[in-house]
């Protein structure tokens, strides 16, 4: 931590506290979350400052080390999905992103309804899609509505196998299907 132009180390030993029913435990600290070597404070400038830069830069700005970046984000990650709750989107849009040179993609399922990404999964495969979709009950499955993907088997496939009850599907397509007018 920076103050002015010195680097600031805050340095303190939690209490520990003995409960007859819980045993030992340690006291929450309010400046710092639970495992975290770093202040609300700090975490909050790190996850900034990761959304305008890249990982490395970032951890070079703020003088820490790569996986201390990504820990850092990983973390703020998992206090928004825990934020947002398990509420599955009734109309979703499914499509895959390309993320390196040649041919290595990522599946991508967005709530259309709120604009927002809900899922980043590896490859543009069945399973990839699957998984999105396994992490919810059959129940919040069939709350699903609407769903639109571009026309790859895979997904399509995942979909009629994990929401059949979708009352709607659209296949959006750069190009015009057989016998369509050009």
């Amino acid at each position: 931590m920076d103050s002015c132009q010195f680097l600031t180390y805050l340095h303190a030993s939690a209490p520990r506290i003995s409960c007859p029913e819980h045993g030992v435990r340690q006291a929450r600290l309010p400046w710092a979350e639970e495992g975290s070597r770093f202040t609300h404070l700090f975490e909050v400038l790190a996850i900034d400052l990761l959304q305008a830069a890249n990982v490395k830069r970032a951890a070079q700005i703020l003088r820490i080390s790569w996986d201390q970046a990504w820990r850092l984000m990983e973390r703020a990650v998992l206090r928004g999905r825990a934020a947002k709750g398990a509420a599955l989107p009734r109309q979703i849009g499914i499509d895959e992103k390309a993320i390196a040179k040649g041919h290595r993609y990522m599946t991508l399922v967005c709530d259309l309804g709120a604009a927002t990404v809900e899922y980043i999964g590896e490859e543009r495969t069945e399973d990839s899609l699957t998984a999105y979709f396994m992490a919810f009950t059959e129940d919040q499955r069939a709350g699903i509505e609407a769903i639109s993907l571009d026309m790859w088997p895979a997904y399509i496939n995942a979909c009629h196998a994990q929401v059949p009850q979708a009352s709607s599907v659209t296949f959006i397509t750069s190009k015009p299907l057989a016998g369509e007018p050009r």
